[in-house]
């Protein structure tokens, strides 16, 4: 029994150590300067999450259709929000320990978004559990990966805080990527 609590403590602490020292994501080159030089200060206090402006040129007809989102940890894991609208607009929001802090604002073609959902249709996304570990216990300090898709009609959110399976690591690396792809520009600064 010894052996298992001392197996599981060192599994827990490999796994903080590599998703706390996961690279952040390149936005955009063109904005580095923006987070040069200083880096903020961790703290173990429950800060209330910042919710994204998407009033900007919205109407009825403009809806999500896709969305990742990587939560903090104890360590200096990125954290940030990424979302796609229906008219091709997409909003970043870098808050901690990425290249560009600050809201940002970029315009996808269809083709790159046709391609999101054809990837979500091969690993079968809505059919996915809604949370990783499946019947296990969240990690606090793991940092959690929350993507999500809205397409013909049909909703999905996926919370990956740990074990997901490949395909859905695979998928939220493609969302990474469709996000780092774009030219953003800088809307509005994130107020602390």
């Amino acid at each position: 029994m010894i052996h298992t609590h001392r197996f599981l403590l060192l599994l827990t602490v490999i796994l903080l150590a590599l998703a706390c020292n996961r690279k952040a994501s390149q936005v955009s080159s063109d904005t580095k300067s923006a987070s040069a030089g200083i880096e903020p200060e961790r703290s173990t206090i429950q800060v209330p999450r910042q919710k994204i402006d998407t009033s900007i040129s919205l109407n009825k007809e403009v809806f999500l259709l896709a969305s990742i989102r990587k939560e903090p940890c104890f360590g200096r894991c990125p954290v940030y929000e990424a979302r796609l609208f229906s008219d091709g607009r997409a909003v970043y929001i870098g808050k901690e320990y990425v290249d560009q802090i600050g809201q940002f604002e970029a315009t996808a073609t269809r083709e790159k978004i046709s391609i999101l959902f054809e990837q979500a249709r091969l690993i079968d996304y809505f059919n996915l559990p809604d949370t990783f570990p499946r019947y296990g216990q969240l990690i606090p300090d793991l940092p959690s990966t929350i993507s999500s898709i809205h397409h013909k009609g049909r909703s999905k959110t996926t919370v990956n805080n740990h074990d997901a399976p490949r395909s859905l690591r695979k998928f939220e690396q493609l969302l990474e990527t469709f996000f780092d792809g774009l030219e953003w520009n800088r809307i509005d600064a994130i107020r602390q």
